[in-house]
């Protein structure tokens, strides 16, 4: 409904890295109504009612990619205000983006994700630079945002 009708809505956005220092990017379902086949962070959450962003965070890790272990996220940046358009819709939302560490199996089974990927850092701006038209829009943002806070001293 919030992306049929334009309205503002929460969610999480999410990166897991693995101890080689790679990223998972998921390429998002060819059936989603919204960016579909387009490649994406590792996961993505829109957060229900009343519930708290790691809540949501916790719900797409076990969702999407099938983990139920406690992972403990970093926030990259936490009440972003951000729009994105695909015709005929619009997304608004408010967004937090989190980091975790994962080594383990991913298990896809809610049809949302087509594949899923480790792609070193380098890779990640390859792709988005070269093809941007491959990748979600918030692939791309969210993508500098953490290049900028990983610089940080």
């Amino acid at each position: 409904v919030a992306y049929r009708d334009g309205l503002p809505h929460r969610s999480i956005h999410g990166l897991l890295r693995n101890s080689a220092g790679e990223f998972l990017l998921q390429q998002r379902s060819f059936s989603k109504q919204t960016w579909p086949g387009k490649w994406d962070l590792s996961l993505g959450e829109t957060v229900r009612g009343n519930e708290e962003f790691e809540a949501a965070l916790k719900r797409g890790l076990e969702e999407e990619l099938g983990i139920e272990k406690p992972l403990y996220p970093t926030s990259i940046y936490a009440y972003h205000y951000h729009e994105y358009r695909y015709p005929p819709f619009k997304v608004y939302g408010v967004i937090c983006l989190y980091m975790m560490k994962y080594d383990g199996a991913i298990t896809l089974s809610d049809g949302e994700v087509a594949q899923t990927a480790w792609k070193k850092p380098a890779e990640i701006t390859q792709l988005i630079v070269s093809h941007p038209e491959l990748c979600t829009p918030w692939l791309v943002n969210d993508w500098q945002y953490f290049l900028q806070w990983q610089s940080k001293p």
